[in-house]
């Protein structure tokens, strides 16, 4: 976490973005909380695709499950999913972090 200390300390970072937080946060969480940032600073991302609402609730839903004050998420792949589908995807998203 050597950036971290580049930055000037934990103090200097408002979070972090982590993506494919489904598959990496298990390899992040615990190292960026040794560095000083809190899993309430974590806010992860997913590359999602057409008509995957359900996984996107899915995984947000398992990640606060793990790691309990969960900062965030964000989606990428808008082109994928388009912007007619953006307003189902921010609810599947906000479901998620609200525990599925």
């Amino acid at each position: 976490m050597d950036v971290i200390k580049r930055a000037g300390g934990a103090g200097q970072i408002t979070w972090v973005n982590l993506q494919n937080a489904d598959g990496t946060a298990g390899e992040f969480v615990g190292p960026l909380k040794s560095a000083g940032i809190g899993v309430g600073q974590i806010v992860g991302g997913l590359q999602v695709g057409e008509g995957m609402q359900p996984y996107v609730t899915q995984e947000f839903a398992t990640l606060v499950k793990q790691y309990p004050g969960f900062g965030g998420g964000w989606l990428w792949n808008l082109e994928a999913f388009g912007t007619a589908n953006t307003a189902s995807y921010a609810a599947a998203l906000s479901k998620g972090l609200a525990g599925g």
